[in-house]
This record gives structure tokens, C-alpha cells and sequence, in this order.
């Protein structure tokens, strides 16, 4: 069973009550979610805070940006994420930067912009 849900009834469905419940939430079952290890929480770097970094059984970096809203950047967002985490490479003697960082947007809908922004970059998948 996920824990830590912090959602609040709609019209329509369910939701995150905050953006900070949906960063709790993943946190709390990144494993279970994504079979990934707990690495960092708004990781700060060049500028930049990560929402969730993570760590897979082969040593790689995993980066999680979080949405409660739709947002048009986020693409890009995680784009600069990677660049910065590529230049400065913390934690090297856990993460094997061999290996590509992998980037995961979590957000309730996406703007159709970002389907166009992860088409032509060959980062996101």
C-alpha cells in the first residue's frame, strides 16, 4: 500500500492537496513507484532546486521534477536539471555518470507544448 497521500476530493476525481503533499507522497514511495532509492529532497544546484533525486540498483542518478498544476516549462526545466548535475556531478561515489541521468516529469496533465519540447529533445523520454 502507497502512504502519505495528502489528497483532497474535486469535482471530478481526486488531487494533491499542495504541490508539497505530491513531493511527500513520491518521496515516501519513490521504491515502490519507481524502484528507486532516496537520494536528495529540493536539491539545490547552479541556480536550480531538484524536486527528487533519486538513486536505481545501478548507481544511476534519476531526477523527478514535480507538478500540482499543468506547466509548459517543465521540458526545459529537467533540461537544465541535467546540464547542471552533468557539470558539477555530486554524490560521484554514489552515481556512475557513465550512465544517463535519467528525468521523470510527474504532473496531473501535460501542456501540449511539452509534447513538442520532448519530441526534439533527445534527454527526455
Amino acid at each position: 500500500m502507497l502512504s502519505g497521500a495528502g489528497l483532497r476530493k474535486t469535482g471530478t476525481g481526486w488531487e494533491f492537496a499542495s504541490e508539497a503533499a505530491l513531493e511527500d507522497f513520491v518521496w515516501a514511495n519513490l521504491q515502490q513507484l519507481f524502484g528507486l532509492t532516496c537520494l536528495k529532497r529540493q536539491y539545490y544546484i547552479n541556480g536550480q532546486v531538484c524536486d527528487i533525486l533519486g538513486l536505481s540498483e545501478n548507481k544511476q542518478l534519476v531526477v523527478v521534477e514535480l507538478k500540482n498544476t499543468e506547466d509548459r516549462y517543465i521540458v526545459q526545466q529537467l533540461t537544465r536539471y541535467y546540464d547542471a548535475l552533468r557539470e558539477e556531478k555530486p554524490f560521484s561515489e554514489e552515481i556512475d555518470y557513465e550512465q544517463p541521468i535519467g528525468l521523470v516529469a510527474i504532473a496531473p496533465s501535460f501542456h501540449r507544448d511539452n509534447f513538442t519540447d520532448r519530441k526534439y529533445n533527445h534527454l527526455v523520454v
